[in-house]
């Protein structure tokens, strides 16, 4: 899996090569997980996104290694750090930073802003992945739809009609916790693709909504 194979750079510690150093950058982290490594259940993956940039990143540890501080949802004022190349999301070691729990208005903002909002796009970016990581690229998105749809399942439309339904897994799942847990008007989601009986979906692990003009996130 690429967890077996591209995180071993990752947890290997600074002094790495091949890998960009960026600073003054601001992410917000959206969810977090523990996904199968080389033993299962061993990596801790963190979904962390560049508020000015919109591009999506991976930050990730071993059962006993060590990552930057803080709760979920959080934003990181990172004052230094280095990634991996490979496919998006890129693998990212946080190495000087500060931090603030909860998300803020203007990350909020920042991340709706840069948000894609055509199902054509959303596409796209998939194959893109596909093609040029095969068998490694787990693409991820963050989708501010111009529409809720609960027709036939739920799904998230855009403005000219296309639409990406939600993973349907099963019916205890992240699609369905969305749906009881999402109050007020949904501005964006943010998940993984897959395909889903030959179509698109989109398997939510969280949420930006407004409500009474307040912008909050949902954790999934």
């Amino acid at each position: 899996s690429r967890f077996a194979t591209d995180v071993r750079p990752l947890l290997g510690g600074v002094g790495q090569t091949g890998y960009e150093t960026i600073s003054d950058r601001v992410m917000a982290e959206l969810s977090r997980e523990w996904v199968a490594g080389t033993e299962r259940g061993s990596l801790e993956r963190r979904l962390l996104v560049d508020v000015e940039t919109g591009e999506l990143f991976f930050e990730c540890r071993a059962q006993k290694g060590a990552l930057s501080l803080g709760p979920c949802p959080r934003v990181l004022q990172m004052g230094l750090a280095e990634v991996d190349p490979g496919p998006s999301p890129r693998l990212v070691r946080v190495l000087q930073y500060e931090v603030a729990a909860g998300l803020t208005p203007a990350a909020y903002e920042g991340i709706f802003a840069r948000a894609d909002r055509a199902v054509s796009d959303v596409r796209g970016r998939y194959q893109s992945a596909l093609t040029g990581h095969p068998g490694l690229a787990e693409p991820f998105v963050v989708f501010a739809p111009a529409r809720l749809l609960r027709e036939a399942g739920l799904a998230l439309e855009d403005a000219t009609g296309a639409s990406l339904p939600l993973r349907d897994a099963d019916g205890e799942g992240r699609s369905a916790a969305l749906e009881r847990a999402m109050m007020g008007s949904l501005e964006w989601v943010v998940g993984a693709l897959h395909d889903q009986g030959g179509q698109l979906a989109i398997d939510p692990h969280g949420f930006g909504a407004r409500a009474d003009g307040t912008p909050r996130y949902g954790r999934l």
